[in-house]
């Protein structure tokens, strides 16, 4: 569902000298996109707030496939002058995210918005372009969008890199956990 953002709040304690509004619509996959989103955001705001009143609307990526969201989504994308997916690069976009986009991008004229990737990936840029950024870069093209594409790569966690010591007190039973174990249960109190 949509959400108000504290960014929105502080945009609009600015708005009232400010000049046109400036519509900004976030879609985002996780909490840690959201806040990468919004502090995009925040520092629009801190250097252009003088000049432009900011909304921003934020669109969980699960709720676009809700009918209702969807065309409320859709309604904010096409008001919106810059659009906002930030998500993970690993993964392909959900059909309902790639729906919404295709419909916004369709429905701009050409230099009406601009598209902002925010991705993350925990493989190495180098690899091969995944499809999250040829989609982007699609639906950007044909609305003649510009598009800008910010990439942070996120280290690989596995298990051979956690140290030994973290291993030994993660494991499920340690020495003096059986110990307690093994004793059995205390005796019964007596009432006296």
């Amino acid at each position: 569902m949509k959400q108000e953002s504290s960014s929105n709040q502080e945009a609009g304690k600015r708005t009232k000298t400010a000049g046109p509004s400036f519509n900004i619509v976030i879609v985002y996959d996780a909490r840690n996109a959201a806040s990468r989103a919004m502090n995009f955001v925040s520092g629009l705001v801190r250097q252009f707030g003088d000049d432009f009143g900011f909304r921003c609307g934020l669109w969980r990526f699960d709720v676009l496939g809700l009918p209702r969201v969807r065309t409320a989504a859709a309604r904010a994308g096409d008001a919106a002058d810059l659009l906002i997916v930030s998500a993970s690069s690993d993964t392909d976009l959900p059909l309902p995210v790639k729906d919404w986009l295709n419909w916004c991008a369709d429905g701009k004229t050409p230099g009406s918005a601009a598209l902002v990737a925010l991705l993350e990936s925990q493989r190495a840029s180098d690899e091969v372009q995944c499809c999250t950024r040829q989609f982007l870069q699609s639906a950007a093209d044909r609305s003649l969008m510009d598009l800008f594409l910010y990439e942070v790569d996120l280290p690989q966690t596995t298990p051979a890199s956690v140290p030994e010591t973290v291993r030994e007190r993660a494991s499920p039973c340690s020495p003096a956990f059986q110990k307690i174990f093994l004793r059995g249960r205390p005796p019964p109190r007596s009432r006296a």
